[in-house]
């Protein structure tokens, strides 16, 4: 089992194994999702323990809210059954796990009982005794069991003076009384103060419940029980709408530069976007620190590979929780940002797009990287990404156009088994500095399974391979908007291949011909030379534009077909799409060709130069397309003109 960081319950610690974890001050939230087969479905099980390191007999108390959705849910610190009881069978038997250690190990099959719906629990812990929870989803991936614990509580059997704040830009009750001025409460420990806050002020949200003597966070629901273990002083704090919160080892921060100084301090890995807002100033995320902007309420952290869900259709999803980078602001990162999001996979052409909700980075400032940006979620705004030497940013790889595992292996041997794709999750302008890596990850449906492949990196150096590797001094920018991205390279880079990984086979465009995307337009800038090592087509509605000045080599063996809209593989392939003009290539500084330059327009209409003029000399080049009839797949030749640069 694994410690779960994030709770901030004094003498109390919980580890979980299996299933999707996250713990937020006195929160927890959980999940497990059932598994498609070949030949049947299974379900998963995931487990959370708390342990009671108080040192001390203490009464442990939540609240909950459990979906089972097919699936199962027992506390108590036994075994499970699959006997199911009802929420008032629930009740009468909670009495019955009040036990020690001692006690619980003698009777742990009577001591767990089946949970559902909402409600609350108690448990009375001796010191080192434990508390079990066990999730058990339906079978198969459309089935996932959740589970949400709030206001938990660890607490002596004492009496204690609890003194509550007036609010400010708020307002909020206690057992249902209004508070306008300080009030001071005595009761036993054990008895829960039931708070409600509410805002009132225009511009304002619920920050958290504090304790204003020790400086921390006590909750940050809006309502809810709460109990406490000594005297303390409480305020409901509101804060303006656009400050954004972050918790980090059981705390609340408005500033990140705050809350990364008090994650050291208290070796925590994770700081966590609790509530959507500007950044007030320039930030810094250390090394081994990692900002996470989470997706949803499960607050899931995903770095180097992002969640994946298995489904036939695509499902567009909104903002869960978004940090701004405004002008003037820069976020410089050592460590990691994973904005997360989900990528869709399964029997669609369409495959390895971001799936429903997710988290959101707008930069109209900067975000220099130097370490990592898990880029799953959405990456957009005015500003710029700045990936420096060391850097590494990963995305997700959208297909268009894939076949299954089938289709993919009957072309093998014959053609590049993706005609089309997208860098899918940033859509502002991102710069990749000479050292920098652009990693990319593909969710395919192959074979009865969803797979990762892996190995896709679309900007690399010549130890790292990539579909564009830069030579020093060098950079690319790529400005995008979802639709067409403006591609600019500056310096030296060589046009290579991409490998993909899938299933136990690796498929690389070297092999093949490389299909530079439709909406791509490229421009080697003046001063830069770019060389094309292997084989690639620009496909319809692409570009590629070398400026006065810069330079475009065609290695000797390498062929760049220019694609004509008439040769749109896609009509005859699973998308549907309106007619795309043809990829244009053009020439205003030097073409240096020691390979096949080919364009599928006799009348080479799509190649466009003020230095060269262009003719046709009638030899043809064959190209394999991958296209589709009913199941069926095929590599169907298509006929290119060779033509020859004269000097106008």
């Amino acid at each position: 089992m694994a410690e779960l960081s994030g709770l901030s319950v004094d003498g109390l610690t919980v580890e979980c194994t299996d299933g999707t974890w996250s713990a937020n001050v006195n929160s927890i939230t959980g999940s497990v999702t059932g598994e498609d087969g070949t030949c049947s479905n299974s379900s998963t099980t995931g487990t959370l323990v708390f342990t009671n390191n108080s040192g001390a007999d203490k009464l442990l108390t939540f609240d909950y809210d459990i979906t089972l959705n097919d699936g199962s849910c027992f506390i108590g610190s036994g075994s499970t059954s699959s006997d199911t009881e009802t929420e008032e069978e629930t009740e009468n038997t909670e009495e019955d796990t009040d036990t020690s250690e001692e006690d619980t190990e003698e009777t742990e099959e009577d001591t767990s009982v089946s949970m559902d719906g909402s409600g609350s629990y108690s448990v009375t812990l001796a010191d080192g005794g434990t508390l079990q929870i066990v999730i058990t989803s339906g079978a198969g991936s459309a089935y996932t069991t959740t589970i949400s614990l709030t206001n938990i509580s660890l607490i002596s059997d004492t009496y204690v003076t609890v003194t509550f704040l007036a609010p400010e830009n708020g307002s909020y009750t206690v057992d249902g009384v209004e508070i306008t001025e300080d009030v001071t409460i005595t009761r036993h420990s054990s008895e829960a103060f039931i708070v409600e806050a509410k805002v009132t002020t225009k511009g304002y949200k619920f920050s958290d419940w504090h304790n204003t003597e020790s400086d921390t966070s006590v909750s940050i629901n809006l309502s809810g029980n709460l109990h406490f273990d000594s005297d303390v002083t409480i305020a409901a704090l509101f804060v303006e709408k656009d400050i954004p919160l972050f918790s980090t080892a059981g705390s609340i921060f408005r500033d990140l530069n705050a809350a990364v100084d008090y994650a050291v301090e208290n070796a925590t890995t994770i700081i966590q976007l609790i509530s959507s807002g500007t950044l007030l100033s320039d930030s810094v995320v250390p090394e081994d620190i990692c900002l996470s902007i989470p997706m949803d309420a499960n607050m899931e952290t995903y770095t180097t590979e992002c969640s994946i869900v298995s489904s036939s259709a695509l499902e567009a999803g909104t903002s869960y929780m978004t940090l701004i980078v405004p002008e003037d602001v820069t976020l410089t990162v050592y460590g990691t940002v994973a904005v997360n999001g989900r990528q869709q996979s399964g029997l669609i052409v369409y495959t390895g797009w971001l799936y429903g909700d997710y988290g959101a980075l707008e930069v109209n400032g900067t975000v220099e990287i130097y370490g990592i940006l898990a880029a799953w979620g959405y990456v957009y705004g005015d500003g710029a990404v700045i990936a420096k030497d060391g850097a590494t940013v990963y995305q997700m790889f959208g297909a268009k156009g894939w076949r299954g595992g089938s289709a993919t292996s009957t072309a093998l041997g014959s053609v590049f088994p993706i005609n089309d794709f997208g860098l899918v999750n940033i859509a502002c302008k991102s710069v990749y500095e000479y050292g920098s890596i652009l990693n990319t990850q593909m969710a395919v449906y192959a074979g009865s399974a969803t797979y990762h492949a892996t190995g896709m990196v679309a900007l690399g150096t010549e130890e790292d391979g990539g579909m564009f590797i830069l030579s020093e001094g060098a950079s690319i920018t790529i400005d995008s908007n979802w639709k067409t991205a403006q591609v600019t390279i500056s310096g030296n880079a060589v046009l290579a291949y991409l490998t993909v990984k899938v299933a136990g086979v690796s498929i690389t465009s070297s092999d093949y011909i490389l299909p530079i995307p439709e909406g791509w337009h490229i421009t080697i800038e003046q001063g830069a030379a770019v060389e094309v090592q292997y084989s690639c087509k620009l496909q319809p509605g692409s570009s590629l534009t070398v400026a006065e000045g810069g330079m475009l080599t065609i290695a000797e063996g390498a062929i760049t077909g220019i694609w004509g809209a008439e040769y749109d593989s896609r009509y005859n392939a699973m998308l549907t799409t309106s007619e795309l003009p043809a990829a244009i290539l053009t020439v205003n500084g030097t073409l240096v060709n020691n390979g096949v330059l080919c364009t599928s327009d006799p009348d080479v209409g799509n190649i466009v130069s003020d230095v060269y003029k262009v003719s046709a000399n009638g030899e043809t080049t064959e190209i394999g397309e991958l296209m589709r009839s009913g199941s069926a797949t095929s590599a169907t030749a298509v006929t290119f003109y060779n033509v020859d640069f004269e000097e106008a």
